[in-house]
């Protein structure tokens, strides 16, 4: 039995942190209350309040709810909350049951039997902090909005103690028949049976005895219906265990993804990928996206073209890998370890290695997910941060090894790191933040040779330019519709003229809201999204189908150039004059968001 938590709750600030010292999570004290408290909307960001637009601190919700009797002996309530921004912790009915730390993973806990009130009211207390620090994922510098609170569905349910907990398949694929690895994990040695189902035809079923509590069997069906973003075939597996009413269903594709040389492969056959980034961001929502609204998105970009996007730069709702898996979109999927972080700091690589465990565990059976991210745009060059980020693309790899792993690099020539993961990755911007996009088949030759990344293909994983939508200049000018459109599609026609770039990603689909864009074309808005944060398309977007595949004839150098060293140089003067920005930008952010605290 599932019953959701989703509606109106009550809501309140806590400007001077002492929530916890009046113990306004108790009982008596919701109930006093209870009228004195706003009303919000839950799944939402407070955010999307215009009082509270630009509020980064700390906010209570309180949920008062009926739990009808169930058979204790024999099942156990799990309360489940799917996203909240940042930091949280639990009361219900008095009790402390836990906190979570990370804004964009679900999380839950059980709840003891013993603490319902059954058929009557049960008090549940949430406090809610999104402040930005220095031991936190991301840290205290991001480019994109601090969006807080509750905004994915909270919801709780009855269980039989006795269940399947998950099931991972992987599949592999021999001439004109799959092997499915199906590991499972379950709370009893108790038989259960499985059925396969390919739409509504059943495909293969049997009896499985554990010897464990984790285990694997293996099953092979012939003439399988692969998953490609042509052909997005789903299968169903259904598992129970005899006479306990409880049934697990997962959805999967079978399909394999790998690389052979500088060329990604789906299913044994070639692919490029030809993608764009997306903000988990919608003007008024904030993040807490209606499905339909969503879906309408990834839609639209399928409409254009692509087939790829990477879901920058933390896990979306798990709702946008469902509409990916019918549409056939592949994604690359990213934890929000980003820009300047406490590296040395163990407490942070821990809870960054929980990200990447959790991401993997809730989307393992979605086959649209092709590719783990560790961090963004990381000082690699750092020797705590490398092996930070080495060593959770070990552990990445150790977890989920049917997937490519790596992490995404903004370093040209000095990234030495990148041969040892999957693929290789790089962010550019040639032609917005420095020099012409004219130089950009040079520096890309340069780049992979002096990295020493022959064998394994590269994918370009931002580029792009702002544009703010409605503003024309036949002369490019700086944030002109026509300016953006040149900047990318003269990148697309190099990308797509190389063999071993084997995949590109524009930034981004729509503008989104960040404190570090200020100026009168941003206006509070990062303006690379090629529709506005209305959905407006620029002029980029209009003309998109036209050039997404299309090449030209590049220049091929030698692999290493008498300018390597003074463009070496050149970039690394670049990144130092990045880091003492930076300095600034996270003033700029404290000063941002201070605003809301008054």
């Amino acid at each position: 039995m599932k019953k959701t938590l989703s509606g109106t709750w009550l809501f309140d600030t806590d400007l001077k942190n002492e929530g916890v010292k009046n113990q306004i999570y108790l009982q008596s004290k919701i109930e006093k209350n209870k009228d004195n408290y706003e009303k919000i909307s839950v799944p939402s960001t407070w955010n999307a309040n215009p009082d509270l637009e630009r509020y980064e601190g700390i906010c209570w919700y309180f949920k008062i709810f009926k739990i009808e009797n169930f058979n204790t002996k024999a099942s156990e309530l799990v309360l489940t909350f799917n996203g909240i921004n940042y930091f949280s912790e639990i009361w219900f009915n008095d009790h402390f049951i836990g906190s979570h730390e990370g804004g964009f993973l679900p999380f839950n806990f059980k709840i003891n039997p013993n603490n319902i009130n059954f058929n009557e009211n049960n008090y549940l207390a949430i406090k809610v902090d999104n402040i930005r620090k220095k031991d936190r994922i991301p840290g205290r510098l991001f480019d994109w909005y601090n969006w807080g609170g509750i905004y994915r569905d909270v919801f709780y349910e009855v269980l039989p103690i006795e269940r399947i907990k998950w099931v991972h398949i992987i599949s592999k694929i021999r001439e004109n028949k799959a092997l499915l690895e199906i590991k499972y994990n379950t709370t009893t040695i108790k038989a259960f049976n499985y059925k396969i189902r390919f739409k509504d035809e059943l495909i293969k079923e049997g009896k499985i005895k554990p010897l464990a509590h984790k285990g694997d069997f293996q099953v092979e069906i012939n003439k399988p219906k692969l998953w490609s973003p042509d052909h997005p075939n789903i299968y169903l597996i259904q598992i129970n265990i005899k006479n306990n009413g409880f049934e697990i269903k997962e959805k999967f594709g079978i399909r394999v993804i790998e690389t052979k040389g500088s060329y990604l492969y789906l299913n044994n056959k070639p692919i490029k990928l030809y993608g764009v980034n997306l903000h988990e961001e919608l003007i008024p929502f904030g993040r807490a996206i209606p499905i339909k609204k969503r879906e309408q998105t990834l839609r639209n970009i399928k409409d254009l073209g692509f087939n790829a996007i990477r879901s920058a730069h933390y896990s979306h709702d798990e709702s946008l890998l469902e509409i990916a898996d019918d549409l056939g979109l592949l994604i690359l999927e990213e934890i929000p370890v980003y820009w300047n972080m406490n590296y040395k700091n163990r407490k942070v690589l821990k809870l960054a290695a929980k990200m990447i465990h959790d991401l993997i565990f809730r989307d393992f059976n979605h086959p649209s997910v092709i590719f783990w991210s560790v961090g963004n745009e990381v000082p690699i060059e750092s020797v705590q941060c490398h092996r930070f980020i080495l060593t959770l693309v070990s552990y990445a790899k150790n977890l989920d090894p049917s997937r490519l792993v790596s992490y995404v690099s903004s370093h040209f020539l000095s990234d030495h790191y990148r041969k040892k993961t999957d693929l290789a990755t790089l962010n550019e911007y040639f032609g917005w933040y420095f020099l012409s996009v004219r130089n950009l088949n040079f520096i890309l030759e340069m780049t992979r040779g002096m990295s020493i990344c022959f064998n394994k293909p590269w994918f370009i994983t931002e580029f792009g330019a702002g544009a703010k939508q409605g503003f024309h200049s036949d002369s490019l000018e700086k944030f002109s519709e026509e300016n953006q459109a040149y900047i990318i599609s003269r990148s697309i026609k190099i990308f797509n003229s190389k063999d071993w770039i084997a995949g590109w990603f524009i930034w981004i689909y729509r503008d989104f809201k960040s404190a570090l864009r200020t100026n009168q074309y941003q206006e509070g808005f990062n303006r690379k999204g090629i529709v506005s944060e209305k959905n407006k398309a620029k002029l980029i977007a209009k003309i998109m189908p036209k050039i997404i595949k299309k090449s030209i004839t590049t220049r091929k150098f030698p692999i290493f150039s008498k300018l390597a060293i003074p463009l070496g140089f050149f970039f690394s003067y670049i990144f130092k004059i990045m880091d003492l920005a930076n300095l600034f930008q996270v003033k700029m952010m404290d000063k941002f968001y201070s605003i809301g605290k008054k």
